[in-house]
């Protein structure tokens, strides 16, 4: 999944920017690896954001989705700042604030009112922002109805919540005008077989496909090739001499299978 590509295809050359302050931001490069199988989910957040590319403010959203589905690990991977348990007025005011300026935003000796005026005065200069919020509603984080009070004198500014409270049952759907829905990660299965079914990436594919799992032998077989090619299998040259021509392939493992097996059976 090219992150960066995604987003060039999406970025307008303008003058300025304006909610787009440095389109380096938006690199996953400088925050965390880009989320794996959440292309789909990717691009669902870059449309509710596409307005944002053409110097307008998006609207308001709500991404949802359950513990470890990828949501925090999509939304870094887009913002510069993810504002992580804000659980105070003053700390999400300078957290927002900071991620505008190029200047350091004092910790103390400023107060919460000083500093709501300074962000709405950087708000009117026509710097939009969208704040991407992690964590909303959560134990040691800002609540629904301390996040929208936070955002009502914010003209310039709308949000972007995220956390795993359902749509139906937080206050935020209210005033998003955009809902995104996360689904979880599936499990894969993990498949045992013999020695005698690895003589041959065939002979592997066949006895893959024979345990049910829901994937054609050609897409199993691609698969072997691709994680040998990722280097987490070895294609190795496979001894048979009652065989004429070129002799088949086998797939070996190249790690422990026994540390696998535990860290599948503690659902790693």
């Amino acid at each position: 999944m090219d992150i960066d590509a995604r987003i060039e295809r999406r970025q307008r050359r303008t003058g300025s920017h304006r909610l787009v302050r440095d389109p380096e931001s938006l690199s996953p490069a400088a925050h965390v690896d880009e989320p794996v199988g959440r292309g789909p989910l990717l691009e669902r957040v870059l449309d509710h954001l596409d307005p944002a590319f053409d110097r307008d403010l998006p609207a308001n959203g709500y991404l949802r989705g359950p513990f470890g589905a990828g949501k925090s690990a999509v939304v870094t991977a887009l913002f510069a700042r993810l504002d992580a348990r804000s659980t105070s007025a003053f700390a999400f005011y300078r957290a927002v604030l900071d991620g505008l300026r190029d200047e350091s935003v004092p910790e103390h000796g400023v107060g919460t009112d000083d500093l709501r005026e300074r962000l709405r005065g950087r708000l009117d200069e026509g710097r939009g922002a969208v704040v991407a919020v992690d964590h909303a509603g959560e134990p040691d984080a800002l609540d629904a109805e301390d996040l929208l009070d936070l955002f009502a004198g914010l003209a310039g500014a709308s949000w972007l919540a995220v956390g795993r409270t359902p749509p139906d049952r937080t206050a935020l759907t209210d005033h998003a005008a955009t809902v995104i829905e996360v689904e979880p990660y599936r499990r894969g299965e993990l498949v045992d077989f013999d020695s005698e079914d690895r003589v041959s990436v065939a002979t592997a594919t066949e006895a893959i496909a024979a345990t049910g799992l829901d994937l054609s032998p050609g897409t199993i077989k691609r698969y072997l090739y691709e994680l040998a090619e990722a280097g987490v299998l070895e294609r190795v040259r496979a001894e048979n001499p009652e065989r004429r021509g070129r002799p088949p392939s086998r797939v070996e493992l190249r790690f422990p299978p026994s540390a696998f097996r535990r860290l599948y059976d503690r659902g790693g």
